[in-house]
């Protein structure tokens, strides 16, 4: 019985995950090969692909200890990712969040050290999952002014619902004040605009009725380089804008990100300080961007919301046909 092995060790020392993911070798079958040869690479501490057929002496196999779970650190580029049901990414006293920190590699986390502004930890909402809770006058906000959005592709991903049809932002990031091709993003509901992304001030509108306040996958897909952004809702395309692409503005050159980015609200200021406007009332689930030098494909989006459809629900809202409904 070669494929036999005998579980004796933490199998996290065969299994090391974080940001160089590998099978550790030096452990062996009994028939003398190395355990390492039986796994295919991974990322993110998730098998990607296994090799089923190797039993322990318990009789089941070993690949069953594992699956290919997708998160968005699957995707190259993950530059903030923000999950509302990890109470482990909170810091809070009393259900009210000071602290959203960033499970991306780059550490964005978001905070509020105003008591009466910081949002609530609202327990078991939406499929089971927690989300965040903010009341039309609470928000976090990173002021690092790093989070970076000059690349080629640049996109971001939110589940959230708003209560009213207001001017209500779940998400923003101002780099330069409404100036031209500025480098910003404002992403949620601005009376009947589902999205509002500058580029002197253009707006992709939302074909759909402003008064959707339900939970919704909202998704901004920007190819700078082509000078195409797209706005989907629940897997659909609402609109797209076109532009000329200016690159010593808004790719490589121009002074470097000025404001902060804000969760639950827009920063009206055209400083580096904060004046918040917009704020959301509703609930944010989770918020998902990346950054990378060529744009998003076609699968790689439809991947990431159907991981989002299955976590929090929603695979009512996706369209028929969707290939991860």
């Amino acid at each position: 019985m070669s494929n036999f092995i005998t579980l004796n060790i933490d199998l996290s020392n065969i299994f090391v995950s974080g940001s160089s993911p590998g099978v550790t070798t030096g452990y062996t079958l009994l028939n003398g090969d190395d355990i390492s040869t039986k796994f295919n690479p991974y990322v993110a501490g998730s098998i990607k692909y296994k090799k089923t057929g190797f039993l322990t002496s318990g009789g089941f196999d070993l690949s069953d200890l594992f699956s290919h779970q997708f998160t968005p650190l699957s995707i190259e580029g993950c530059c903030l990712w923000l999950d509302a049901n990890d109470s482990f990414t909170m810091t809070m006293a009393s259900n009210k969040v000071s602290q959203w920190r960033d499970k991306s590699p780059k550490g964005f986390n978001m905070t509020q050290t105003t008591s009466e502004k910081q949002p609530t930890y609202a327990t078991n909402t939406l499929n089971a999952c927690s989300t965040l809770y903010f009341s039309g006058s609470t928000f976090l906000y990173n002021n690092t002014n790093n989070l970076s959005i000059r690349t080629n592709s640049y996109s971001v991903f939110i589940v959230y619902k708003a209560n009213d049809e207001n001017s209500r932002f779940p998400y923003s990031k101002i780099t330069y004040y409404n100036l031209g091709n500025a480098e910003s993003v404002l992403l949620g509901r601005l009376y009947s605009a589902a999205c509002r992304f500058y580029h002197a001030g253009i707006v992709i509108p939302d074909t759909g009725t402003p008064t959707d306040t339900t939970y919704q996958i909202l998704e901004l897909i920007v190819n700078r380089r082509a000078g195409v952004d797209y706005c989907y809702k629940n897997g659909s395309q609402l609109n797209q804008i076109t532009y000329t692409h200016d690159e010593t503005t808004d790719y490589n050159g121009g002074t470097p990100g000025l404001n902060p980015t804000l969760i639950g609200a827009y920063n009206s200021s055209s400083s580096t300080t904060i004046t918040e406007t917009w704020l959301l009332l509703g609930n944010i689930a989770e918020v998902v961007s990346f950054a990378n030098p060529y744009d998003m494909t076609i699968n790689t989006r439809q991947q990431i919301e159907g991981y989002f459809a299955k976590k929090w629900g929603l695979q009512s809202v996706l369209p028929s046909g969707h290939p991860y409904k």
